[in-house]
């Protein structure tokens, strides 16, 4: 007879506290209250289950163009691929090319904060991203940086009944096209997780033991090693030199 691995045991128990303290500050609907649920996807859910190079951030994203994105709830980025501008230790803005994730979070989830996830979503995509470079030895190669991955977890729907109808309401308004969708991984607690791959989406339903919010966790956390190796070393001194005026001119010697 098979046991549960103890370290699934021991991040269900922590989650399902977690959920239950998320669930008792929405009932009191009160603005204040929104940081906090937030708060609770960060520090109980997400930053658990991953490693110390992945910070969380609440800003904007910004190319090298200046061009901003919508605010986003949650940033995960790393400060190794390019430094971040914060205003204190959380808020700023973040390049665009240092976002591994953004997540926006719902206490409740109706079709007003789809549209408003995805149009976040739209934003962080119309952002212009630099090249990145691997380097080999004696030289390097540039490549495409891949762009960030944009989630929606809710902890609660205003939906009922099949599971899939709350699927078919998100894909109506998650624009983009079919192969490529905006938004690519939707976790609504009690309802069920879903990510979209590369032979299109799948869905994990939800049960009594919150498996849909592990799986999440652990397909987040399996997808950032890949991630951040694929994000590569784009140039950040980009940021600084464009645009500041002068052309340089060749010293003569």
């Amino acid at each position: 007879m098979s046991t549960e691995n103890p370290i699934r045991s021991r991040t269900r128990i922590a989650v399902q506290s977690a959920l239950q303290e998320a669930k008792a500050a929405s009932s009191l609907v009160h603005p204040g209250l929104i940081g906090h649920i937030r708060e609770i996807l960060v520090e109980r859910i997400l930053r658990p289950v991953l490693t110390p190079e992945i910070h969380f951030g609440t800003g904007k994203l910004v190319d090298v163009k200046g061009n901003l994105s919508k605010q986003l709830d949650v940033i995960l980025y790393s400060p190794e691929i390019m430094p971040p501008g914060l205003y204190d230790h959380r808020t700023g803005l973040f390049p665009a090319e240092s976002c591994l994730y953004s997540v926006e979070v719902k206490s409740k989830l109706n079709k007003c904060g789809i549209e408003e996830a995805v149009k976040g979503a739209e934003s962080i995509r119309n952002l212009s991203y630099l090249s990145t470079e691997y380097f080999f030895g004696t030289g390097y190669q540039q490549a495409e940086t891949p762009l960030p991955i944009c989630a929606l977890f809710a902890f609660d729907s205003d939906m009922s009944g099949p599971e899939e109808k709350e699927f078919e309401r998100f894909k109506e308004v998650n624009a983009g096209p079919t192969c490529d969708p905006l938004i690519k991984v939707l976790c609504i607690v009690g309802r069920g997780y879903w990510c979209h791959s590369d032979n299109g989406w799948l869905h994990f339903p939800a049960t009594g033991g919150i498996d849909e919010v592990l799986h999440y966790m652990a397909g987040t956390s399996n997808t950032i090693p890949k991630f951040l190796a694929a994000k590569g070393r784009p140039k950040f001194g980009n940021y600084l030199s464009q645009e500041s005026g002068g052309v340089p001119r060749r010293v003569r010697v």
